[in-house]
């Protein structure tokens, strides 16, 4: 069993579109879309925005599915030069850029319980991306995708988030995620379609190209999926 997790309907559209013998379940307030792709079996789910929401989602996914991958899909800001619009980004990384226990004497981003700072995405995913990114009319990017509780939307934040952990791009759940697998000894993979470059213009990008980027997102991941 493969889990996928989003935030939002239309970042789930073409993903349950694809699903074959799809069937609905209702756990504790979250709907799950139950079947496969290809011969892989999947459970996908909403997760709602920001942080808690995705640990609280991933959890209950573990619990109730038992899955041996869970994949973040979505939108995001893009934050390295030269990543456009429509672009996707897989994690090679990922970081809560909001942590911050650094009066403790820890760097900025190390969840200070479990230590860990940058969390790794599953290779195996990425390196079946790679066998397949050419296929597609938008660019495709590996590198750090960074999650905090904030919609980045201004050029100081930006440089400040590129210059302190290499961001590719900035989301509010990937690293969430991450951790939670991490405690739970299951792999993750974060994939994340551009929306905006994270910059003033943010807000009004984000929203007129919402479903492109969650599209090209899908497109991709469901690409990976079939020669996983």
């Amino acid at each position: 069993m493969i889990g996928i997790i989003a935030s939002m309907d239309e970042e789930l559209y073409l993903i349950k579109k694809e699903m074959k013998d799809l069937k609905e379940k209702d756990i504790k307030g979250s709907r799950y879309f139950i079947g496969s792709i290809e011969d892989k079996k999947i459970a996908a789910v909403k997760c709602l925005t920001g942080k808690v929401a995705m640990a609280c989602t991933a959890q209950k996914l573990i619990d109730n599915f038992e899955p041996e991958l869970i994949i973040n899909c979505g939108v995001a800001g893009g934050l390295k030069k030269g990543i456009e619009v429509g672009d996707v980004v897989l994690s090679t990384k990922t970081v809560q850029s909001d942590m911050d226990v650094t009066q403790l004497g820890y760097e900025v981003g190390c969840v200070p319980d479990i230590d860990v700072t940058y969390f790794e995405q599953d290779k195996r995913f990425n390196e079946t991306a790679e066998k397949v990114m050419n296929d597609f009319d938008f660019g495709v990017y590996f590198g750090n995708i960074l999650t905090a509780d904030k919609f980045v939307s201004n050029k100081k934040d930006k440089e400040y988030l590129i210059k302190t952990f290499e961001g590719y791009c900035t989301d509010m759940e990937t690293a969430s995620l991450a951790q939670v697998c991490h405690i739970n000894d299951i792999p993750f993979a974060g994939i994340r379609g551009i929306s905006d470059s994270a910059d003033e213009g943010a807000s009004t990008d984000f929203k007129e190209n919402l479903r492109k980027a969650s599209d090209n997102c899908a497109k991709l991941l469901l690409a990976v999926l079939k020669k996983f």
